[in-house]
């Protein structure tokens, strides 16, 4: 799992964060489920050809968005449009950066 950067003072809150990767994932098309009984936290799996990320309904809010950014992070973003702060966020990730 990916060790969650820090959102600036001015940033979005963890709840409108993941909304915001959520949006992502869906231009995609990457389906997002939250889910009881999974082990683990969660991750990318592809179900009858749709890619999906399964996150574990259980999670903390910042461990959903840990396990969708991780996801992401390794996706070709060039191609969408992603909000500034959330493209910065992911590429943070993307290099290692831990961002205070």
């Amino acid at each position: 799992m990916v060790r969650i950067v820090k959102m600036k003072k001015s940033g979005y809150s963890q709840s409108l964060m993941l909304e915001r990767l959520e949006e992502v994932a869906s231009r995609l098309d990457i389906v997002v489920s939250y889910e009881k009984g999974i082990e683990g936290p969660g991750g990318f799996c592809r179900v009858k050809d749709q890619a999906m990320v399964l996150i574990n309904k259980d999670l903390a809010l910042r461990d959903r968005i840990e396990v969708l950014a991780d996801v992401l992070k390794t996706c070709q973003l060039d191609d969408i449009y992603i909000l500034p702060e959330v493209r910065e966020y992911l590429e943070c990730l993307r290099n290692n950066v831990t961002k205070s």
